[in-house]
């Protein structure tokens, strides 16, 4: 069984996309080349769940994360995309998701990482209920211009799923079986934007953004009877949900 906490998304793809990269070598290092319009799809992910102490900080500290952290961030070579959420069901509780071009540019992300974290105020005690990243082993935009698509993506659903990879699940075969099925279903799919699946040890992080959260509701029910039609049994021994709505994102090729 797999298990699911009261962030539950109604369905929810277990891997897939439009823009597609493939297996990874061994621990991932190989880079597929990417098939879409949106640019050169990121190698290598971070994804973190932040709580503060109170919704009042967790407002507080987000314009100042726009002012400071992101310019540094994005200065940075090998920068791709980043991504500022707000928990749905708790106001404490924010999302982040950062996109660069090879593992090496992520690790000297950490760097700014500290020096921001440094300077701020004591009262931002930051609990983090999920710290993960890896190689991103399949990445998916949808084919629509910057243009149709909302401003920043700002007001746009998020979704994200911490998973346990099952005991016996050969996530190979998983992956052939979305690149023939899932990409023309989320092609066919109103309001479908990103997906990014990153591998970590043990499991899978798996990102979706859609327009709105009716099209996000709308994809979890079709998804959800996908995975029935292809795996017998789930593929994630554990899972954890987090859904949000995007405070601001700035991605190459969707901002």
């Amino acid at each position: 069984m797999t298990g699911t906490t009261r962030r539950s998304f109604i369905g929810g793809a277990a891997l897939g996309g439009a823009l597609l990269l493939g297996p990874a070598l061994g621990a991932g290092a190989r880079q597929a080349t990417p098939v879409d319009h949106a640019g050169v799809a990121p190698a290598y992910a971070t994804a973190r769940v932040r709580q503060l102490p109170t919704a009042a900080l967790n407002q507080a500290i987000y314009p100042d994360v726009m002012a400071r952290y992101l310019p540094a961030i994005s200065a940075l070579p090998g920068f791709h995309g980043y991504v500022f959420v707000f928990d749905d069901a708790d106001p404490t509780t924010t999302f982040t998701v950062a996109t660069m071009e090879s593992e090496e540019a992520a690790q000297d992300s950490v760097d700014v990482v500290q020096d921001y974290v440094g300077q701020l105020d004591p009262r931002f005690v930051v609990e983090t209920p999920l710290s993960a990243e890896g190689h991103v082993r399949m990445y998916a935009t949808t084919d629509r211009a910057s243009t149709e698509l909302p401003p920043f993506l700002h007001g746009a659903a998020f979704t994200m799923r911490d998973q346990t990879t099952a005991p016996g699940v050969d996530i190979e075969a998983a992956v052939d079986i979305a690149r023939e099925t899932l990409i023309p279903l989320f092609l066919s799919l109103p309001g479908f934007i990103l997906y990014c699946w990153l591998e970590r040890p043990g499991g899978r992080v798996a990102i979706n953004i859609w327009d709105t959260h009716e099209d996000l509701t709308a994809a979890g029910e079709a998804l959800a009877a996908w995975r029935e039609e292809h795996f017998a049994t789930p593929t994630a021994s554990e899972q954890v949900n987090y859904n949000g709505t995007i405070g601001y994102a700035t991605i190459d090729g969707l901002t």
